[in-house]
């Protein structure tokens, strides 16, 4: 056999094998699934339900089919003498119905007034009038006096603020210097009564000196009863000069 006849041979071949694979495959597919399927149907219905009646119950054993018709009928279950009344409450009463919160008070704390002690005063004198000078007094019900009336620093009872006392030269000369405190008793008039040195200052020179001027050049206010003042007299070589610091001032019992 030539080349031609070869050639011609395997084309022949390859055009009859791919002749019977396409009839193979159209053949097989029409034999193997059927052409009429038939599908199971089942007739389905709806069913209403009255109101209040229970659903409860066997659910194969209610349902009857009626052979000849092929059409199930649905059969309800006896509910018996159970009876479901609807629910009438009202929203009011449902929210009665509620549990409400405890709502606790809230407590407010009563803050109490500050004091209202103003200075050279005494804490039993601070409910009582005004004293003299208008710097408060201790008083009782109907002004009937139960405490010394106090006047402050005392500076206001001074009626004529006389000279200052003088700085003793020999003092002066060999440098002495320091505070001479006194209490002063005045009486009902404004007459000083006597002078009581509470504080020396560690030189007789300076005390002296204090103690003369006030006797001397210094007037006091009258008041309703006899009271005191506290005074301090300090003495300053670099200012050369003595000055007074009042401390207190009131009645005396």
């Amino acid at each position: 056999m030539t080349r031609i006849e070869q050639r011609n041979y395997k084309i022949a071949l390859a055009v009859s094998i791919a002749l019977h694979l396409v009839i193979l495959l159209a053949y097989i597919p029409a034999h193997t699934f059927p052409r009429n399927v038939f599908l199971d149907t089942i007739p389905v219905g709806m069913v209403e339900i009255p109101a209040g009646s229970s659903l409860t119950g066997p659910p194969a054993a209610n349902i009857a089919s009626n052979p000849g018709s092929g059409d199930s009928q649905p059969v309800l279950p006896d509910t018996g003498s159970v009876v479901h009344k609807p629910d009438k409450t009202g929203p009011q009463e449902r929210d009665s119905l509620k549990v409400k919160p405890t709502v606790v008070p809230k407590v407010t704390e009563v803050k109490k007034p500050a004091s209202d002690v103003k200075p050279g005063q005494k804490p039993g004198d601070r409910d009582g009038p005004s004293g003299p000078d208008g710097t408060g007094a201790g008083g009782g019900i109907g002004g009937v006096q139960n405490g010394p009336i106090g006047f402050g620093t005392g500076e206001g009872q001074v009626l004529r603020l006389g000279r200052m006392p003088t700085y003793p030269k020999g003092a002066m000369n060999e440098g002495k210097e320091g505070d001479v405190g006194v209490k002063l008793l005045i009486s009902a008039g404004g007459a000083l009564e006597k002078i009581e040195l509470i504080q020396p200052s560690g030189d007789e020179r300076l005390d002296k000196a204090v103690i003369y001027a006030l006797q001397n050049e210094w007037q006091f206010k009258p008041q309703s009863q006899r009271y005191y003042i506290e005074i301090v007299f300090s003495f300053s070589i670099a200012k050369g000069t003595c000055t007074p610091k009042y401390i207190h001032s009131e009645t005396l019992p």
